[in-house]
């Protein structure tokens, strides 16, 4: 675990947009997309984790961002998943701050451990509703927690999205 922390803390990100030939990143929500800085849980503000975004969701289905194989998901909670994809790339995927704390009430696994997927293919299904009645913060993560051999992300942030909107590009 140590390693990609590691490996993370040498590579060079930036908020700008990629060179274009890169592994294209996109949309896992519908909404907002918005800095990592700006989600009030500082495991994803300081990018303890890794490097990411967030976006404010419009919407209520969470999308894999690139073609690969589900790698994990909070089965118990429905709240998070990991996608694996080429290269040793591994995004974590996460509805809300805090959001393990509703024990899966509002939440919906939509995909299973070792499934296959394409960019845009949904993975959780989630009530915007029940979090916010449950006094949580909407905002949602994605987090590179292993570059695999990228050395340099990219991030589109301040942008309404939907599907099948590239939001980032990894080189």
């Amino acid at each position: 675990m140590l390693k990609w922390i590691n490996d993370l803390m040498g590579n060079k990100n930036t908020d700008k947009g990629g060179d274009g030939r890169g592994l294209k990143l996109y949309a896992f929500l519908e909404g907002e997309t918005v800095s990592l800085k700006d989600v009030p849980d500082q495991v994803f503000s300081k990018k303890i984790l890794g490097t990411g975004m967030a976006t404010m969701p419009s919407g209520n289905l969470l999308l894999s961002p690139i073609d690969g194989k589900v790698a994990a998901i909070m089965k118990r909670t429905g709240h998070s998943c990991c996608v694996r994809g080429e290269k040793g790339l591994e995004i974590l995927l996460h509805i809300g701050v805090n959001t393990v704390e509703m024990n899966g009430d509002g939440f919906e696994i939509l995909v299973t451990d070792g499934q296959e997927v394409k960019a845009g293919d949904p993975l959780l299904k989630f009530s915007p509703e029940k979090i916010k009645e449950a006094g949580l913060p909407l905002i949602s993560s994605m987090v590179i927690t292993e570059m695999g051999e990228y050395r340099k992300v990219s991030f589109k942030t301040g942008e309404i999205v939907k599907k099948g909107d590239v939001i980032g590009e990894l080189n």
